[in-house]
């Protein structure tokens, strides 16, 4: 049983004249990169002082690890198509930055390639059935990889996705883990979750995604497009939560989908502030950081913007139940 939690949608607009590509945004007519441009560092017109470098859409005084500043930019030069391998080392239109080197675009990889909303590339036909191992290879070879549960749950027609049909009843492999020996699968004619032995053989579609963001911001929230991030008040306005409910889940699943994301899931304390800011709840259990007791962990639901009407319960435990998650971190 899918259950799940609607929250207000929030983040930045793209403009209706300049559709920008993820995870760019378009800052009066032009397509920037918020997370590490240094004059539009966490959003459109917010300039750094000079000396800082731009991060993770931070202004600060030296770059995070694993990425090197370029000029106040910090830049992850093995991904960075304007700085491929070193500062200034930009990859031509047909190419992108693939492992610090210039490469052919993912793209002309793929199988009758699709765009979804988000930037992301597919495979508009999906691929003949092979084993996890086999499937993630293939996808890899040419720079692409297997989407994860979200990525294939959003393109569902169910919540008005645009890759997958009504006559795509094929479980698809995902990247998250089900436990030692079973990988999560998603159907996308209805974004149903299920699990299927990792050396069996299932479908499933690649997909050439836009390198993350740079922590649990933008692109890596779930939303709708440009919408993807709800602030939360608490650290002085620095918390990010998804806008809209993953797919359904356990509990180890879930804590893989979010770490991957650059996020985790949250906490009860965090879930209330969220009540509290007015965040819309549906009355159906998210599950949470917090365990209650060995093998169950707490669960909260509450309906409406009403703080007062919270459900917190402890009694699923982690092995069974199927509870969607919602994801929150520092920006």
């Amino acid at each position: 049983m899918a259950i799940g939690l609607l929250v207000a949608c929030g983040g930045n607009d793209s403009s209706a004249d300049n559709v920008c590509a993820a995870p760019t945004e378009d800052c009066g007519g032009e397509c920037v990169n918020t997370d590490n441009d240094p004059g539009h560092c966490g959003g459109c017109d917010i300039a750094c002082d000079a000396g800082q470098v731009c991060g993770g859409g931070q202004c600060l005084d030296d770059c995070p690890a694993g990425t090197e500043d370029c000029d106040g930019t910090c830049a992850d030069t093995s991904n960075d198509p304007a700085n491929c391998g070193g500062c200034g080392t930009v990859c031509g239109d047909d190419e992108e930055c693939r492992d610090s080197s210039c490469e052919i675009r993912c793209d002309a990889g793929l199988n009758a390639a699709v765009s979804d909303p988000w930037g992301a590339q597919w495979d508009g036909v999906e691929r003949s059935a092979a084993t996890l191992a086999e499937a993630a290879a293939d996808c890899e070879s040419f720079g692409a990889r297997l989407p994860n549960a979200t990525e294939l749950y959003r393109v569902n027609p169910a919540v008005g996705g645009t890759i997958g049909t009504a006559a795509d009843t094929n479980p698809l492999w995902s990247l998250v883990p089900y436990d030692a020996t079973q990988q999560v699968a998603v159907t996308l004619a209805d974004g149903a979750t299920s699990e299927v032995a990792a050396t069996n053989s299932a479908a499933y579609r690649c997909v050439c995604a836009p390198p993350p963001a740079q922590g649990f911001r933008s692109s890596s929230c779930y939303g709708d497009p440009g919408s993807e991030c709800t602030e939360l008040p608490g650290d002085g306005g620095r918390m990010n939560i998804d806008s809209l409910d993953r797919p359904a889940l356990r509990k180890s699943s879930a804590i893989f989908e979010c770490a991957a994301a650059g996020g985790r899931l949250a906490t009860l304390g965090e879930l209330h502030e969220a009540i509290a800011a007015g965040i819309e709840g549906s009355g159906s259990f998210l599950q949470t950081a917090d365990d209650a007791i060995r093998s169950h962990y707490s669960s909260i639901a509450w309906t409406g913007s009403n703080p007062a009407i919270i459900l917190s319960d402890s009694t699923l435990t982690a092995d069974v139940a199927q509870i969607e998650d919602i994801t929150i971190e520092s920006k």
